[in-house]
């Protein structure tokens, strides 16, 4: 069995996403980047990638966490952020359902065919709102190959061709308090970021979400 080396994947890893920023332009100078960091492994390699393309291009970074509201659950990925956050010497803006919207998502999760439609929805909401009141210029998310390929043959399968205009590294401003997003992890296979994870011995939220 060969023996994966440490400072080679990082580089593999690294220079695959500083790759993708500069060839579809991601980022540009000057700009306030919004990371939406939830703690767990993608939006955590999000942060560090970003940090670690700060040192070819002078752009500014702050990230948003989002507490939902789902009790024994999301206070681990809390910690994680604010951990991953502090290490990197990046600020951390948390928010929650409960503050912003009044209620929590386990008050009501039970009146939704499934509780990942309100969450979803609230979740943009409250991040959208604050990267726009921060003057942020672009969200950064998590979203890794994946997660884009299974929502590709998703929306194929439905006939849903009014989403195929949502896949792709950056999403286009489609209204002027929408912030636009990128996705610098979108040509990252899962199974990369979670070796990076535990080869790096990062503190990260693994739980599956109730």
């Amino acid at each position: 069995m060969v023996k994966l080396n440490k400072e080679e994947f990082n580089e593999k890893i690294f220079t695959r996403i500083n790759a993708l920023i500069s060839d579809y332009d991601l980022i540009k100078e000057g700009e306030l980047i919004a990371v939406a960091l939830s703690g767990g492994k993608d939006s955590v390699l999000t942060l560090h990638a970003l940090k670690n393309y700060q040192q070819f291009l002078d752009f500014d970074m702050v990230a948003i966490s989002v507490d939902e509201g789902i009790e024994g659950y999301r206070q681990h990925g809390i910690d994680s952020a604010v951990n991953n956050a502090r290490q990197l010497d990046v600020e951390l803006v948390q928010k929650s359902f409960k503050d912003e919207e009044g209620f929590c998502l386990d008050d009501i999760y039970q009146d939704f065919k499934s509780a990942c439609i309100p969450c979803g929805v609230f979740r943009r909401n409250i991040l959208n709102k604050t990267a726009y009141e921060l003057g942020a210029c672009k969200i950064a998310t998590g979203h890794n190959l994946d997660d884009e390929i299974q929502s590709f043959l998703m929306s194929f399968a439905r006939g849903d061709t009014i989403k195929f205009s949502k896949f792709g590294p950056e999403l286009d401003v489609i209204h002027p308090k929408l912030v636009p997003r990128i996705k610098p992890l979108w040509n990252t296979p899962g199974k990369e970021v979670g070796m990076w994870a535990i080869l790096n011995d990062i503190d990260i939220h693994l739980d599956e979400c109730p």
